[in-house]
């Protein structure tokens, strides 16, 4: 059975580590779920083809307000969620996963940087 797999991103239209660290997640999972990439910044055309991902929505128009962010994730409604990022965007994914999302057993946080270089108030999360 698919999964309905969303991945949180800043921004997919670019062409830095993150964005190439989503492109990878998305031919590991895309050709047997359904991935769905949620990008708050950018639009147009990505610089990564994302081969196996059946939508890209950009919040560039609207703004990534944190109604926006939670509206989105709850229309959505992923069996599984990754925020990929480089500690920004997972450190506000964790107060937005209040918002009733459906659960938080299925998030996950891909940093790709070192967690000792973050600080103290930053790794109490």
């Amino acid at each position: 059975m698919k999964q309905r797999i969303l991945i949180i991103i800043e921004n997919a239209f670019s062409f830095a580590g993150t964005e190439n660290v989503c492109n990878f997640m998305t031919d590991c999972y895309g050709p047997d779920n359904e991935v769905i990439i949620l990008s708050l910044k950018g639009k147009g055309d990505t610089f990564y083809k994302f081969e196996h991902v059946k939508r890209i929505i950009s919040l560039e128009d609207i703004g990534a307000s944190t109604y926006s962010i939670v509206k989105h994730v709850q229309n959505i409604n992923p069996d599984y969620v990754f925020v990929i990022s480089m500690g920004k965007l997972s450190v506000l994914y964790a107060f937005l996963s209040f918002f009733s999302f459906k659960s938080l057993n299925n998030t996950f946080a891909c940093e790709h940087v070192s967690y000792s270089s973050f600080p103290w108030y930053v790794k109490l999360l």
